[in-house]
């Protein structure tokens, strides 16, 4: 059974959350036909920092935090991923 998180465009999705610290990422859409980009964010305690990572829309497997995701299905509006074990 496979766990899949989707994600709509400009919704956060937890990834790890600590007691002072935490890890996610935001859907940012699809800036043309081809590309999609995600947001990384870490933070621990009042420190943190976030990238804007774009990806070609054919990739399958992507690394967001240390973790790798399978990515099921991008449309502008939406992301789903499936975390693999």
């Amino acid at each position: 059974m496979t766990t899949e998180i989707t994600v709509s465009a400009g919704q956060k999705a937890k990834i790890k959350t600590g007691t002072f610290s935490s890890v996610g990422f935001v859907y940012c859409g699809m800036p043309n036909p081809d590309v999609f980009s995600i947001s990384y964010m870490e933070s621990s305690g009042y420190q943190g920092y976030a990238m804007n990572v774009f990806y070609p829309k054919k990739i399958k497997n992507i690394v967001i935090g240390k973790k790798n995701f399978m990515v099921i299905r991008v449309t502008p509006e939406s992301i789903a991923l499936s975390p693999m074990m």
